[in-house]
């Protein structure tokens, strides 16, 4: 009979519980209030962020050496290679200017579209510029060649 007793009065703490946190859960999703009037992102967003140009991006870029190279497993681990051969490395030096990565990497990443581009800052026109790092170009350490917005 204790048994039951025991095995009910811990049943309905467990309940009491779950019960107490559910109740804060739902007390943590009150809406502030409203920002400032600001660009719809919707209208703005669509006129480069769509399936079809989203997709031929993409596809360019899995077919590209940038998405299905293998350079960044051997050479993209190594501080003095990863600026051009992992994601982590070109961010890294591209933040510091430096040409070295501060160390190694022990699990490196091919480039990424995070490599090259940033989130927007604003949305209005001043920044559609493809939310681009390096717009004007830059130097090739491999063999001291510029190479500018698509290779141009």
């Amino acid at each position: 009979m204790r048994k039951i007793l025991y095995l009910v009065l811990f049943n309905a703490v467990i309940l009491l519980m779950i019960y107490s946190f559910s109740a804060t859960l739902t007390s943590c999703t009150k809406e502030g209030p409203a920002g400032p009037a600001g660009t719809d992102a919707n209208s703005w967003c669509i006129l480069c962020h769509y399936y079809e140009k989203m997709d031929a991006v993409y596809e360019q870029y899995y077919t590209s050496l940038h998405g299905k190279g293998t350079s960044f497993e051997e050479e993209g681990n190594r501080r003095v290679c990863a600026a051009c051969h992992s994601n982590e490395g070109y961010i890294e030096t591209w933040y510091t200017g430096q040409d070295t990565t501060l160390t190694d990497y022990s699990w490196p990443e091919n480039i990424k579209c995070d490599g090259c581009h940033y989130n927007h800052i604003t949305l209005d026109s001043s920044d559609f510029d493809y939310a681009l790092r390096v717009r004007d170009g830059f130097r090739l350490r491999m063999d001291s060649s510029f190479v500018t917005l698509y290779g141009i």
